[in-house]
């Protein structure tokens, strides 16, 4: 992935044009971090970013949060469809 973004940056610059956020990412055919992207604009080391894991989308106090208000939310609907006596399979079991 770095490899890809050095060189559509080399490229830009070899066509005279100054690489920009936007005409990098224009170019790349793999998906780039923004702030990788943003640090080899910087002129920044791109290993350091691109080789580092992405943070976790949510924290573990997040998630459980997530998860008990989505089981609150579909809570009258699933005893609504139980009083027809129909159950939902339960994606668990």
């Amino acid at each position: 992935m770095s490899r890809e973004l050095s060189d559509v940056i080399a490229a830009i610059k070899a066509e005279g044009r100054k690489p920009t956020l936007a005409l990098v990412k224009a170019r790349l055919t793999s998906t780039v971090p923004l702030p990788t992207i943003i640090r080899a604009l910087q002129g920044g080391n791109i290993a350091e970013v691109a080789d580092a894991p992405p943070p976790p989308p949510f924290t573990p106090a997040q998630q459980a949060w997530i998860t008990d208000y989505v089981a609150a939310q579909l809570a009258p609907y699933q005893a609504a469809l139980a009083a027809h006596g129909i159950a939902l399979a339960d994606k668990d079991a």
